[in-house]
This record gives structure tokens, C-alpha cells and sequence, in this order.
């Protein structure tokens, strides 16, 4: 079992995430991501767990990212 110590999780440009551009829809991975209690890292073959881990997200356009994606967060406007 992995541990963890006041883990941070940095995105950058979420905007361009949440539109799904590409394979798959990286918008749920990460819904899925937040959600749950952890996900198993096949390559390190363990478990992380995703409690206590504070995500922070830059986006260009907040628009552009889901109302249950934005639900998760706390906006900080920047002019």
C-alpha cells in the first residue's frame, strides 16, 4: 500500500480537458479520480489512495469544464 503526505494534485488547462478532445474523456477519468477512495497503479502494482488530496486546476475558460467537473473545485478568478 502506497502512503501519502499532504499530496497535492496539479492540472493544468482543465478547460481543455473537460472538452474530451482525443481518446476518450479525460473529464470522467478525473470525476472518477476525485470520487473514489483510490485507484491501483498496474505499473507499480498498488494502491494509491485519493483521500486527503487537494486538487488545484488552471483553465483559460471556465466555461468549458462541466458543472460536475466545476463542482469539485473552488474558483479563484485571476484578471
Amino acid at each position: 500500500m502506497a502512503g501519502e503526505s499532504n499530496l497535492v494534485f496539479i492540472i493544468n488547462e482543465l478547460d481543455k480537458a473537460a472538452s474530451g478532445k482525443g481518446n476518450g474523456n479525460p473529464a470522467h477519468v478525473l470525476l472518477t479520480l476525485l470520487d473514489n477512495l483510490g485507484f491501483t497503479d498496474n505499473y507499480m502494482e498498488c494502491m494509491i489512495t485519493t483521500v486527503g488530496i487537494y486538487p488545484i486546476a488552471t483553465a483559460n475558460d471556465k466555461d468549458q469544464i462541466s458543472a460536475p467537473l466545476m463542482s469539485r473545485f473552488a474558483v479563484i478568478e485571476i484578471p
